[in-house]
């Protein structure tokens, strides 16, 4: 096969590593991103869990990376428990 190819193998070669590199970038791209919107829900389940109220989900889910706690003024004091949810019995 490399003798097929003669003198055009280095272009060959920089042409099908330039298709890799592209392909393996854009993989881990998307497994980054798959990553990190799972971390979001995770968190989301357990705010709601905890019970934080919408506007304080959405403020802590989008405070990115801003050097500040964005949980520093929430405190106990300031949120309501939520009564747990009853979940509705089915007749089996």
């Amino acid at each position: 096969m490399i003798q097929e190819l003669g003198g055009d193998l280095i272009p060959v070669l920089a042409i099908t590593c330039g298709f890799l590199i592209a392909v393996i970038w854009i993989l881990a791209a998307t497994i980054h991103s798959l990553v990190k919107i799972r971390g979001n829900n995770n968190l989301k389940l357990k705010l709601v869990d905890r019970g934080f109220s919408a506007s304080e989900i959405a403020r802590i889910v989008n405070a990115g990376d801003s050097g500040e706690d964005p949980m520093e003024d929430l405190t106990h004091a300031t949120r309501q428990p939520t009564p747990p949810v009853k979940v509705a019995r089915t007749a089996y």
